[in-house]
């Protein structure tokens, strides 16, 4: 197992794809960190993953400085380190023209997207600089490399995220950290399921069709598929891969 008895932190743990990722951590023998906010997702959490798992909790918005900082701290003080950091907190925000948007809209979703990862990285990484290694994933969308129509605020604040991962993979080049990105496609997830109703309310079924007809194979992109890339990407049988979005997509990026 490529992470026995290592430190894998994830924030968004109780999402679709972070219960995913926790559960396919463990089975990699990792001891879990796991944040959320929603605390009702977060005692589910618990439930989802097995009795023998080695976890610690922290229901927490990663978007509050003092909260990062303190669930960082506390888990070097208990585990002296943390050798993977996956981050998966992000929101798609309002589908609709870019001219009928709220400049406070756009500013939360930048916040949600971009804002939680910096203050992560802000204090994960000094953590990892001072061990000499660690790997730190972010996760973007297909839309941080393509624009998409009505969703400009979340496509703005995909490209953002991965020019800052870009930025800090290059400072971190020489301290055995690697920092990349996770690029998957539309998620079959809940979260998809509010696109096609926003799309088209009167029949979701028809949002769901128009969304996949971008999709080359078709269908959306598992949670599980996306797990086994970050359990790759964090793994030292990557240790080479610096800076990169590994793209996990189906093919839609070739049209």
């Amino acid at each position: 197992m490529d992470f026995h008895d290592k430190v894998v932190m994830i924030t968004g743990a109780a999402g679709a794809i972070g219960k995913v990722l926790s559960k396919r951590f463990h089975e990699e023998g990792a001891i879990l960190v796991l944040i959320d906010k929603d605390k009702e997702s977060l005692d589910a959490l618990k439930n989802f993953l097995p009795k023998d798992v080695e976890a610690l909790y922290f229901h927490a918005d990663c978007a509050n400085e003092e909260m990062v900082e303190h669930y960082v701290n506390k888990t070097v003080d208990l585990f002296g380190g943390i050798d993977a950091f996956v981050h998966c907190v992000g929101i798609t925000g309002d589908v609709k023209p870019a001219t009928t948007l709220d400049t406070s809209h756009l500013m939360e979703i930048y916040q949600s997207n971009v804002i939680t990862a910096f203050l992560n990285y802000k204090y994960v990484y000094p953590v990892m600089q001072k061990q000499r290694y660690g790997s730190i994933l972010f996760t973007s969308a297909v839309f941080g490399i393509r624009g998409l129509p009505h969703f400009a605020a979340y496509s703005t604040a995909c490209h953002a995220l991965l020019g800052f991962m870009k930025s800090v993979a290059l400072e971190a080049a020489l301290t055995g950290v690697r920092i990349n990105a996770l690029i998957p496609a539309p998620t079959n997830s809940p979260v998809m399921e509010e696109v096609e109703k926003a799309l088209f309310p009167s029949d979701p079924d028809i949002g769901r069709k128009h969304i996949l007809g971008f999709l080359p194979f078709g269908r959306y992109v598992e949670p599980e598929e996306i797990a086994e890339t970050a359990v790759y990407m964090s793994s030292h049988r990557a240790k080479y891969i610096n800076g990169t979005s590994h793209i996990i997509d189906g093919g839609m990026l070739a049209k």
